[in-house]
């Protein structure tokens, strides 16, 4: 299981009340990572060099050199299985190897070195019964410090592609663009929470942005694809309801995802009401519980406005996400396009 302990006894649990009561008794845990206890008997090495491959021959294997006897961290999908060696400095004889089956779950932590918040947007099922593919789109917070460790787990990723979704007085980092080498697009947005269907400039910034986004997104030459704000919490939260929730995701599922960001920082919770129920009643969620008093956290507003707007022809947020996608100049057949390369 690459989910903590505590991350995964939330997305066990079955109601929402329990669901909040894990976020709010562990909201100063940080566990955006991947819990993969490898351990070996040394050999005198200084350095190990682990391997981990979906093939038995070890071809296309993650490779991770290390001191010490213990390895935690990966980029394993949930739902696969694995072949695992590790090599000391001596000899080319493994000190331990074997095979692993890693538990399927929604949440996919990916520790990327320098960055926060790393999570793999796939995981979650639909409304039609599909389940949303891993190793697609990737969420998360800036590159800005990302280190020479963290650029080598992009290029373990695949990933290609980083859309930048800031805007543009908190963006600063060109320098990053240039160290991780990646395609690099950034849209000057401010659009969250229920504001996306406001008008006046929020409208006219999406009117620019979406459909150019949705254009990168229809293009599968282009993934996998990291797409982050600032931290990974609001406008990428708000952009992470949008993909999902046209792909069929319901609204209880989008807002577990959100609340995930819960468990990336010490301070600056995402989750939901303000200890009184733990619904998911649009009301309950308009509390931030965040110590950044200036962020207003209005994530049950945003299902609210796009179930009540005119878009929503037939009771189903999918339908109101791409009406109103539509309406803001995104083109059906990207829609299309995207849907097939996400859910196949």
């Amino acid at each position: 299981d690459l989910c903590d302990p505590i991350l995964r006894a939330y997305l066990d649990a079955t109601t929402p009340t329990a669901q909040y009561t894990y976020l709010s008794e562990y909201s100063t845990y940080v566990l955006d990572y991947q819990t993969l206890p490898i351990t070996w008997k040394g050999d005198g090495s200084q350095n190990y060099t682990v391997y981990i491959s979906e093939n038995k021959d070890f071809s296309n294997a993650y490779v991770c050199k290390i001191k010490g006897k213990e390895f935690k961290n990966g980029i394993c999908v949930p739902g696969k299985t694995y072949y695992w060696k590790v090599l000391g400095s001596f000899n080319d004889k493994p000190l331990g190897g074997g095979k692993f089956y890693v538990k399927d779950a929604p949440a996919r932590f990916i520790k990327i070195d320098g960055v926060s918040n790393v999570r793999d947007m796939g995981g979650w099922k639909t409304e039609s019964g599909k389940t949303i593919k891993y190793e697609k789109i990737y969420r998360g917070a800036r590159l800005d410090d990302i280190t020479d460790l963290g650029i080598s787990t992009i290029k373990a990723l695949g990933i290609k592609t980083d859309i930048d979704i800031r805007s543009t007085a908190s963006w600063d980092s060109y320098g990053a663009v240039e160290k991780t080498g990646l395609k690099y697009y950034f849209f000057d947005t401010n659009a969250h929470y229920d504001y996306v269907l406001g008008g006046g400039d929020t409208e006219k910034e999406i009117r620019e942005n979406y459909p150019q986004i949705f254009e990168l997104l229809a293009d599968e030459s282009n993934y996998p694809i990291y797409m982050h704000c600032n931290f990974g919490n609001d406008r990428t939260g708000s952009m992470a309801f949008i993909l999902n929730g046209l792909l069929g995701v319901n609204y209880e599922d989008l807002t577990r995802d959100y609340e995930i960001t819960s468990y990336a920082f010490s301070h600056d919770n995402r989750w939901r009401g303000d200890g009184t129920g733990g619904t998911f009643g649009p009301n309950d969620l308009i509390q931030h519980n965040i110590s950044n008093s200036n962020v207003d956290g209005r994530w049950g507003m945003m299902n609210k406005a796009f179930m009540e707007s005119h878009y929503c022809t037939d009771g189903k947020l999918s339908t109101s996400i791409q009406n109103f996608l539509l309406d803001r100049g995104v083109k059906q057949e990207h829609i299309d396009a995207y849907k097939k390369i996400m859910l196949g």
